[in-house]
């Protein structure tokens, strides 16, 4: 399949210690030690494994391998089903603030003799502005001309992991930034892999994002962290399933085991096509081109985005017809919650798929893996 875009080639490799993320500088991460990242509780990390540990009976890799050389795998960073999610939180987030910033200009608007309003109000709408601003931008920055994909490469035989870092700058300060895309070799033997847990959601509806995390230590005597990343995607990853992902690293690190868990398992693969907003949203939703499919294939999440949405938007009608209130129409969120994951994803889908970058190895990582034994359809040979 020809590719659409020219292969951006990273040189050089940067080597163990030379980098070091802006996130990352001062120690701000602290140590990976026992003693500063103990296991347990709801949130931080469950479980630090061993690499001389066996953690689990049934290795897997649920998919998430791309390549396979002779001594070594890549993983992909991103499955293409789970592009374009960091664009829903922009499409839900930035209707709370900017609709705060209307409510506050209304206000202001209403209140024209009165000093203390506009004392308070002018400042609010800056910063709500600004806010808002952010929140959308943000993620756009994320996806637009961003990296097809950030895949980590496991090289048994020279002990190395290899990966491509998007260099993003945090802040808001860092979004005029450059954001430029490196390859960077790490020591296997100075990387430390935990199960990792987040806790997300209010008391009510708490649930916890699971993550297969890698800390990478500066130095044999200096156990500072200097780098942080992970495999899978903690959005769609179950806690049993941590663990047989770590085994089947450990193993083919470790014990020479095989490049896949299972011979039948099946590469990441990739459509490389250029899809329409609306073909784009239909990948991500039953709002967009693909209404029938998602009927006939996904019919229980269908149901449920149209019982949020009818439900919404018929409540809202009613309590206006009842009350006049215009407030009623804050069910209309339940509304936009649905647009949001349906729309939101499309659009992140939309914007990548027209505007993405494809990086390619230096060549002191080609020459370390060698040639490419099998490769996931759709990736470049």
């Amino acid at each position: 399949m020809p590719m659409r875009d020219a292969i951006i080639p990273l040189e050089p490799l940067i080597h163990h210690g030379q980098h070091i993320r802006a996130e990352y500088t001062d120690g701000a991460w602290g140590q990976s030690t026992d003693e500063e990242r103990p296991e347990g509780g709801l949130s931080g990390t469950l479980r630090r494994f061993r690499k001389t540990r066996s953690e689990s009976d049934h290795p897997q890799a649920f998919g998430w391998i791309k390549t396979i050389y002779k001594d070594a795998i890549e993983y992909s960073g991103m499955k293409q089903e789970t592009e374009g999610m960091i664009m829903v939180g922009a499409f839900f987030g930035v209707v709370f603030v900017f609709g705060g910033v209307v409510a506050l200009a209304l206000t202001m608007a209403q209140a024209l003799d009165d000093w203390f309003v506009y004392l308070l109000g002018i400042p609010g709408l800056i910063g709500g502005s600004a806010v808002s601003l952010w929140i959308m931008v943000t993620p756009i920055r994320r996806v637009f001309r961003a990296p097809r994909d950030l895949p980590i490469i496991f090289d048994r035989k020279q002990r190395k992991v290899y990966r491509m870092v998007l260099d993003a700058q945090p802040g808001l300060s860092g979004l005029l930034k450059p954001w430029p895309v490196k390859a960077v070799a790490y020591d296997w033997d100075l990387i430390d892999a935990e199960h990792d847990a987040q806790l997300m959601g209010s008391a009510a509806t708490a649930q916890r994002l699971h993550r297969l995390a890698f800390v990478v230590r500066k130095s044999a005597d200096d156990p500072t962290i200097i780098d942080h990343f992970e495999i899978g995607n903690g959005m769609a990853q179950a806690e049993n399933m941590v663990a047989p992902m770590w085994e089947h690293i450990r193993r083919f690190m470790e014990e020479n085991g095989p490049t896949l868990p299972h011979p039948s398992e099946p590469l990441d693969s990739r459509l490389d096509e250029k899809p329409t907003w609306w073909q784009a949203c239909g990948q991500g939703g039953p709002f967009g081109s693909r209404y029938g499919w998602w009927w006939k294939n996904q019919a229980f999440l269908t149901a449920f985005y149209h019982v949020i949405a009818i439900s919404g938007l018929g409540a809202s009608l009613h309590m206006f017809y009842a009350t006049g209130n215009p407030a009623s129409f804050g069910f209309l969120l339940a509304v936009w919650l649905i647009i949001s994951i349906n729309w939101g994803q499309g659009t992140g889908i939309w914007l990548q798929a027209h505007t993405s970058r494809l990086y390619d190895w230096p060549a002191a990582v080609k020459e370390a893996v060698g040639q490419v034994v099998r490769k996931g359809s759709g990736w470049p040979v």
